[in-house]
């Protein structure tokens, strides 16, 4: 038994060597190639990748670096986002609803360089800023109030005074005349840009001379309050002006001692210390609104009554005249005849040239 037990066991190992013989015989035929063959590709292959790996080593880093900055910008953007975000909310709290920096009355403060700004109107005028954020107060807004209610101010000058005051500073326009409205007792002081302003203080204008003015105007009639009101506009109050500037320049010896100005009629009336009147209008050809053309017309105006003291020089201080008319451009008419020229004038201006 035991010898033909390894007879057996002889003849099936051979077999079995020749069965796996045949078998790698049949692969080689079938693939091409041996197991040598391919477990030296596979470490060839895997050399190759590792080879790869190490030479863009750098470059994968490289960019796993620049991809982790990235991140870490990101959450800090995020960050200071988020912190942007609470200090833009907590600044407009302070701006919109803190009461600190709030206009408070008691840190408001208005001078005036003129005693005839009213700074008790003033501070009536901007009670609608009181309580208002500083940081948003308009101060054009807060101007333009106070001109509207003192409009004899030219000059407003305003400071904010943080966290909550105001400082501001008015300027009056000069007093040039004492006024009286035909139909009214009462007299008042007129600033040179036409608002009268209550004789309160009698020193109010007494540094220079104050020359008389009445205002004839029907519109005026049903007024009942006149203080720091404006009865002449702008543009024609520079337009007096004008006409009493070069009228002082030309003829110095022909004091003018009252003015008449006619609201419908836009005219101005020159009386003069020897008691001639000379009627001059304010109004000028084609455009009404164009000032330089009534600047012309008013040149136009005083060059006739130039050529005519030119050529007769008492005739605005002898008193001869009652009157010279020079409305009508390149014309001038005048008046001799005292009793002719005074009912000539009443019968055209009614009882402001009637004797009182």
């Amino acid at each position: 038994m035991d010898f033909l037990s390894k007879i057996k066991g002889h003849l099936g190992k051979r077999s079995n060597r020749e069965f796996k013989k045949q078998v790698q015989e049949e692969k080689k035929q079938k693939y091409l190639f041996s197991e040598d063959l391919t477990d030296k590709y596979r470490s060839s292959r895997a050399g190759f990748i590792m080879r790869k790996k190490r030479a863009i080593a750098p470059y994968t880093n490289m960019f796993w670096e620049h991809v982790w900055v990235m991140r870490e910008r990101f959450r800090e953007s995020r960050i200071l986002a988020y912190i942007g975000i609470t200090l833009i909310a907590l600044s407009g709290y302070i701006v919109l609803l803190s009461p600190y920096f709030r206009v408070s009355p008691s840190h408001v403060l208005l001078e005036a360089s003129n005693e005839w700004v009213d700074v008790s109107v003033a501070y009536r005028a901007i009670e609608d800023i009181y309580w208002q954020s500083i940081f948003l107060l308009d101060e054009e807004a807060v101007a333009l109030t106070l001109k509207d209610s003192l409009k004899n101010i030219s000059h407003i000058s305003i400071d904010k005074l943080y966290p909550s005051g105001l400082k501001v500073l008015m300027t009056g326009s000069p007093i040039v005349y004492e006024t009286r409205i035909t139909g009214f007792e009462r007299t008042w002081r007129m600033s040179e840009n036409g608002v009268l302003i209550p004789k309160t203080t009698q020193s109010w204008g007494t540094g220079t001379e104050l020359k008389q003015m009445e205002i004839i105007s029907e519109s005026l009639k049903g007024e009942v309050f006149f203080d720091y009101k404006q009865v002449i506009s702008d543009e024609k109050m520079l337009l007096i002006t004008r006409i009493m500037e070069i009228f002082s320049l030309e003829w110095p010896d022909a004091k003018v001692s009252k003015l008449r100005y006619f609201a419908r009629e836009n005219e101005l009336h020159l009386t003069l210390t020897s008691g001639t009147t000379i009627l001059l209008t304010l109004e000028a050809d084609g455009n009404i609104w164009d000032y330089n053309k009534k600047i012309e017309n008013i040149k136009n105006q005083l060059i006739w009554i130039r050529t005519y003291v030119g050529k007769y020089n008492q005739a605005l201080t002898d008193g001869s005249n009652a009157y010279i008319d020079a409305r009508v451009v390149k014309k001038l008419f005048t008046c001799r005849d005292q009793e002719t020229c005074k009912n000539n004038l009443i019968r055209v201006y009614g009882d402001t040239y009637r004797p009182q």
